[in-house]
């Protein structure tokens, strides 16, 4: 009768909002006694003037005082109303429904136990009944009613029954639990009796079956009725059995409606994390609602639109997962998961070739890009283009790329949006005529492992070692893989191990070094680069991967010292000491400004003495001079047929006269024979000033200039003799 006090309690409530001829209505309910018997009903007090009327299960009741009888177990529906003006018609003041249950006396049959033993149940724990009669030794009687004793059990709900039983000593006692769900008054209908199997030897320890999962059948009964528990030595007792080695309790089950939330379906079934989408959520007994939840986190936000709708905001740090509403009734929790799509992962570090030449193409790899459906890469300073594969970017620098910096990015993308870009890895194209000798054999792939998976050397093609033992690796081996595609080297290889190269160095030039690195077994592994004369090395870095197992570019500047013209590039191992460790690969050391002189040749002499003389027999204004172009031309960088060699002319006819310019630089002057030669140019009457200019690849200049003089001999004067 609780669930029946608090519901007319809300009634009152209700009732208090609607019309003053409604405010002071109440029903007084008598319940049928069994569930067959129709001895049960409701009386209805509408106190307040006026015509009105009561329908019970749609048949019509005027009055202001009604008592319907002769009803048995059963919901029924009661409406209230009053006419509507002088139209003959009626309107609702409210309504209810009214479930009525047999909570009259039930006999059910005799079942005990006896106390010639203390085989006993001493615990039993159901929602909330928990009664625990473990102290009861001896057994004081082999039948205890603890029917005021009860629990509420929703329809359709499922709880755990826990058994517990005293075997008094090494014997098998069985367990049994009856609850009588159509309230018959007996246990004999189908699912209603439940076995919890035995337990042996314990004074108070659960059966087998303990816990138990019972659900209460959706056809149950409201109401109040009958829970049995008995349990008996060596066998199932059956549930009128009396006079046994055992014990029986009865307890009271309350069956109730069942208001528990559930979820049925939501839409959309998926969306992009920090999108704040609103998911439309659909199911049942959603009014109250306190919290809505996307795999454990609060909804940003909710909106309960009825009691079978709820609009929840998905919170922006979700993951995957199911959706749960929590109403005062319980927490409902869906079937199938809602599927928040992330954003790409930050990008991981770039691997490549950090120094390249003009006309060059390279690849650059980085690492699987979590949620990523695609990959941009991006390259800033011109000159180079991408042709993007993934997580793999071939990028071709043209002929004619300017020396200098580029700087290179790849991030992850997918429906969602772009990841975090990868951190900057910077690639210097290096001008296409390098001065110093630079590292030979960089990439291990001399000599051909021919088909081994790894030698030992005791000299490599352009490298030395302390142990005289170098190793060399094919790609794949033991499951490392080059970005490449070529062999490599393990630094490690009859133990601790140094290598190096020495190489010409212009000084004053700014060199700059790469190596590609990673760890064999794990991050305590670590090299030092050393770099600069011999036997008179500078400790550069100190490398390792702390930032996981792939390979990583590592790079940096040396600036050759004052008359330093042998430098050394050397690798040594820091850790392990053992023979095992250090791989490595892709080892540069170029020039960053490698021309840092002006190129060089001899040039000719002045020829102004007695100058040259035009032919006599000739009316002549110019004279053709020949010889006269630069000797020993070179350049420390450039070959000499790539040097730009130039020459401009100027002339004054006479000392007084001003100059004037006859050819410039990169004119082609005719009746010349190379525009960088002025050899075969007919020089005019006068002294020319003759001006050389070479132009290295890195744009250093030398000139020089040179004198010739041209002057006309008077034509003879003929004589005559008559």
């Amino acid at each position: 009768m609780n669930n029946l006090f608090i519901k007319f309690l809300l009634l009152t409530i209700f009732f208090y909002c609607l019309q003053t001829s409604l405010s002071a209505q109440n029903a007084v309910l008598t319940q049928p006694t069994c569930s067959t018997c129709n001895d049960g009903s409701i009386t209805v007090n509408w106190s307040g003037s006026g015509v009105k009327r009561v329908v019970l299960n749609g048949v019509i009741q005027p009055d202001n005082q009604l008592v319907f009888t002769g009803l048995g177990v059963g919901l029924y529906s009661l409406l209230y109303q009053t006419p509507k003006g002088n139209s003959g018609n009626w309107k609702d003041e409210g309504s209810e429904s009214i479930t009525l249950s047999a909570s009259g006396i039930i006999s059910y049959c005799t079942s005990n136990g006896d106390t010639n033993y203390n085989t006993s149940i001493t615990l039993v724990n159901l929602n909330t009944l928990n009664n625990d009669t473990s102290g009861d030794i001896p057994k004081s009687a082999g039948y205890n009613d603890f029917t005021s004793q009860s629990t509420d059990m929703m329809l359709g709900a499922v709880y755990d029954l826990t058994v517990n039983l005293n075997t008094d000593g090494n014997y098998e006692v069985f367990a049994i639990v009856w609850i009588d769900w159509n309230q018959d008054g007996d246990f004999d209908d189908t699912g209603e009796s439940i076995s919890l199997g035995s337990v042996q030897n314990v004074a108070n320890g659960p059966t087998i079956g303990s816990p138990f999962n019972i659900a209460v059948p959706t056809g149950a009964i409201l109401g109040n009725t009958r829970m049995r528990v008995s349990a008996k030595w060596n066998s199932y007792p059956t549930s009128c059995e009396t006079d046994f080695d055992g014990e029986v309790e009865d307890y009271t089950i309350n069956v109730v409606a069942n208001s528990l939330p559930t979820i049925i379906s939501f839409t959309p079934d998926n969306a992009c994390s920090n999108s704040n989408q609103v998911v439309t959520i659909t199911g049942t007994n959603f009014l109250g609602t306190t919290s809505v939840q996307f795999n454990g986190v609060a909804a940003a936000s909710y909106t309960i639109n009825s009691a079978t709708q709820i609009n929840a905001t998905l919170p922006t740090s979700t993951t995957s997962g199911t959706i749960t509403v929590t109403a005062p009734d319980g927490t409902a929790t869906s079937t199938q998961p809602f599927t928040v799509n992330s954003l790409p992962e930050a990008a991981g570090n770039i691997t490549g070739t950090s120094i390249v030449l003009p006309g060059d193409t390279k690849s650059y790899v980085c690492a699987s890009i979590g949620d990523a459906t695609s990959y941009e890469w991006e390259i800033t300073g011109g000159g180079a283009s991408i042709t993007n594969n993934g997580t793999q970017a071939d990028i071709a620098f043209a002929s004619n790329a300017s020396p200098g910096d580029r700087t290179l990015t790849v991030k992850g993308v997918n429906a969602c949006g772009e990841g975090s870009v990868s951190a900057t890895f910077t690639i210097y194209v290096r001008p296409s005529y390098a001065c110093q000798t630079t590292i030979i054999n960089w990439d291990f792939d001399s000599p051909d492992l021919a088909g081994a998976d790894w030698r030992g050397y005791s000299t490599v093609n352009g490298w030395q070692s302390s142990r005289n033992n170098i190793e060399i690796w094919r790609n794949g081996f033991l499951g490392f893989t080059t970005v490449d595609g070529g062999q490599f080297c393990e630094l490690n290889s009859t133990g601790v191990n140094e290598m190096w190269q020495n190489m010409n160095t212009v000084p004053g030039s700014k060199m700059r070094w790469e190596i590609t690195y990673r760890y064999r077994s794990n991050s305590s592994e670590s090299i030092r680069i050393k770099i600069g004369a011999v036997g008179s090395l500078s400790s550069i870095a100190d490398i390792s991967n702390n930032n996981g197992d792939g390979w990583v570019t590592h790079s940096g500047f040396y600036t050759v010292p004052a008359g330093q013209t042998t430098t050394q590039f050397r690798i040594a191992t820091l850790a392990p000491s053992s023979s095992s460790g250090n791989l490595i690969d892709n080892i540069q050391f170029y020039s960053i400004e490698p021309d840092i002189e002006d190129p060089t040749f001899d040039c000719p002499p002045d020829l102004d003495g007695d100058g040259f003389v035009v032919s006599e027999c000739v009316d002549a204004t110019s004279l053709i001079v020949n010889n006269i172009g630069v000797t020993n031309v070179a350049d420390n960088c450039t070959p000499v047929a790539d040097l730009l060699v130039e020459y401009k002319i100027t002339n004054k006819p006479t000392p007084t006269s001003a100059e004037t310019l006859l050819v410039n630089y990169g004119d082609d002057p005719a009746g010349a024979a190379t525009s960088s030669d002025a050899s075969a140019y007919a020089f005019p009457l006068g002294e020319s000033t003759v001006t050389y200019k070479i132009t290295d690849a890195s744009g250093h200049e030398t000139t020089c200039s040179f004198k010739i003089q041209i002057s006309a001999k008077p034509k003879p004067v003929g004589i005559f003799y008559e």
